[in-house]
């Protein structure tokens, strides 16, 4: 764990502004420059976690049984969609911008919100097919996204990992204090 860690501050007030939807956005607001970038990137990421888990609670009560006419190629659907975006997650994650703190946290951040639009694609189409084909393919495109979603997550593991792919370019700068905006 890095020491400029701030850990991903969870409280029932920032529960509800990962629930709520705009509370995120208001919360920052009212912190203004106080405000832990770190800390609401962690809180933007749970907010699309709950996202996934909030549509399958509301499938569960959906759910009338197996569709008439299924479309079978559905679960390869899946699959497919799952295995492409794991790997598109890889290809198209440019190596960070090492020029400045600001250009580091700008470049994670875009690099995150690609990582995240990769990694929810699998449950999407299986919320899809869910609705064209069975139940299961839901938390079969969650199988994937919680891969990708662990592969994108701001926690200190990957920031760990991304200090030392820093370090190894022979760059003096500190990702943890760059995304906090305290660099």
């Amino acid at each position: 764990m890095l020491e400029e860690d701030p850990g991903w501050s969870i409280s029932w007030r920032s529960a509800g502004a990962v629930v709520v939807p705009g509370m995120l956005a208001r919360e920052a607001r009212r912190a203004g420059d106080g405000v832990d970038h770190l800390v609401l990137l962690r809180q933007l990421f749970l907010s699309f976690v709950f996202a996934l888990v909030a549509f399958g609670l509301v499938l569960v009560f959906v759910y009338s049984g197996p569709v008439a006419q299924p479309v079978a190629v559905m679960p390869l659907v899946v699959v497919l969609t799952g295995v492409s975006c794991l790997v598109a997650q890889r290809l198209f994650s440019k190596p960070l911008d090492l020029t400045s703190s600001a250009s580091l946290a700008a470049g994670y951040r875009t690099r995150f919100f690609l990582r995240m639009a990769f990694g929810e694609t699998p449950a999407l189409v299986g919320f899809v097919g869910f609705f064209i084909y069975d139940w299961w393919l839901y938390p079969l495109g969650l199988a994937f996204t919680a891969v990708g979603f662990a592969y994108a997550a701001p926690s200190g593991r990957n920031l760990a990992a991304d200090q030392e792919r820093i370090n190894a370019q022979g760059s003096g700068l500190r990702i943890v204090p760059a995304l906090r905006g305290t660099a």
